[in-house]
């Protein structure tokens, strides 16, 4: 078998990251890339089979799930699509408050984990300037 396909959750172990042909019946091993954890009783492996194919990839590595963000204070945090890695999350504030800081927050690697890039934004309660004086008012 040639080199198998490059997974986008997973890479493969050493000493086979760098081979480039595999001989009929090999079985290879991966390790699930960072933002990634294995799946429990899914072996992250690949066999070249006898007509020169590699067996079947399943998805061995799940994304790792960030935590709930909660909400800002007199505001809410809209999660787009999940809490998963790669996943992003917009802020917004109640009427009268406007947002400080960053309005989107990506669940990011953070060392060994996966967490919420950057700080959450606070909602701030709008001051107007008082009223111009009316002439003859």
């Amino acid at each position: 078998c040639s080199a198998p396909a490059r997974l986008e959750f997973a890479e493969l172990k050493e000493p086979h990251n760098n081979q480039t042909v595999f001989p009929v019946g090999r079985t290879v091993e991966y390790v699930c890339r960072p933002g990634y954890s294995q799946h429990p009783g899914m072996p992250p492996s690949i066999t070249c089979l006898r007509n020169q194919t590699w067996s079947a990839v399943l998805e061995f590595c799940k994304r790792k799930q960030c935590p709930n963000p909660g909400h800002p204070a007199k505001g809410r945090a809209v999660v787009l699509t999940d809490l998963l890695f790669g996943s992003k999350i917009n802020y917004t504030c109640d009427e009268g408050y406007k947002l400080v800081g960053s309005s989107q927050r990506t669940c990011e690697v953070s060392g060994t984990r996966v967490s919420w890039s950057g700080d959450a934004p606070v909602c701030q309660k709008v001051k107007c300037p008082p009223p111009p004086s009316i002439p003859n008012g």
